[in-house]
């Protein structure tokens, strides 16, 4: 895939598709956290669970279950290489506390100079 050029300054909307990840990884029912990271910055974005709904942070937007958007103005990444460390916690009964915890970091193939 070829790097997109972006220059320091410029807002992104980054599509975070979770279906390549694996085949029972859903978002809409999980808890999970979105962390872009460029050089020495980080933007997070964490999905929480409440009463059995999800929380969404500000700059996230959901287009289904699989798929969501995040907004990241300009001025919170540093230039370098944004990358994506998603780390997710999904229910599996396998485990003590019911939760399987995977973490997965993704290059964006954007690079901010």
């Amino acid at each position: 895939m070829k790097q997109e050029l972006l220059p320091k300054g410029s807002d992104l909307k980054i599509l975070v598709d979770v279906s390549e990840l694996g085949e029972d990884i859903v978002l809409g029912n999980i808890a999970y956290s979105l962390e872009f990271t460029s050089g020495d910055s980080k933007k997070t974005f964490d999905v929480t669970i409440e009463d059995e709904e999800q929380s969404l942070p500000a700059g996230l937007k959901v287009l289904d279950e699989n798929r969501v958007v995040a907004a990241i103005k300009g001025s919170e990444l540093d230039r370098g290489d944004v990358w994506l460390r998603a780390i997710l916690s999904i229910p599996d009964e396998d485990f003590t506390d019911g939760i399987r915890v995977e973490i997965h970091e993704i290059d964006q193939h954007i690079t901010i100079f």
